[in-house]
């Protein structure tokens, strides 16, 4: 058995395509095999690809002791990653880790100069955080930040209703941005 320390994470770049066409492309480019272990189609199905016990062909430098799994999709599809994608994932992770407790998981673009996998994160992969608990997030951090601003254009526009020809300084208007950051 090979000794596996690394967990890959892909995109296809492209849109929702199977683990066949994907082994198409990367046989028209000289390799033996498609290159990724498993492929998550936008559904969630899970697709095998190269055998585990065989060396990847997914991240230069990393395949003889990485699993490369594949997410169909891309930044260019606004559904990318879907839900059902990040359950399947949790789901390979997690049994990959069981084989490999010592194993870290890594996005492709941590191990190579690339994109990959677009706009995927590493939170995505948090077991305990649902997807409409991470936008709950996301809209609560934009809404602090937008009531943050707020009060920070109404500080300037209270220094602007001075006396005329009594000038605003740029020391006064970095205070108010600090002050904000501080408080914020």
């Amino acid at each position: 058995m090979r000794e596996i320390k690394e967990l890959v994470i892909h995109y296809s770049s492209s849109g929702d395509v199977s683990a066949e066409t994907i082994k198409d492309w990367h046989k028209k480019r000289g390799f033996s095999d498609i290159g990724y272990h498993k492929v998550i189609r936008k559904n969630g199905v899970i697709e095998g690809g190269r055998a585990e016990d065989k060396k990847g062909a997914h991240t230069l430098v990393h395949n003889r002791y990485s699993l490369g799994v594949c997410l169909t999709g891309s930044n260019n599809h606004p559904w990318y990653p879907t839900g059902k994608q990040l359950g399947s994932l949790r789901q390979v992770i997690h049994h990959w880790k069981s084989q490999h407790p010592a194993a870290k998981v890594y996005l492709h673009r941590e191990l190579s100069p690339t994109q990959c996998p677009g706009v995927f994160t590493k939170e995505l992969l948090e077991d305990d955080v649902t997807l409409e608990q991470r936008i709950t997030r996301a809209e609560k951090k934009f809404t602090e930040l937008f009531i943050r601003t707020d009060i920070m254009i109404k500080q300037i526009e209270t220094l602007y209703e001075r006396a005329p020809g009594e000038a605003v300084t740029a020391a006064e208007i970095r205070a108010i941005i600090a002050d904000a950051v501080a408080n914020g």
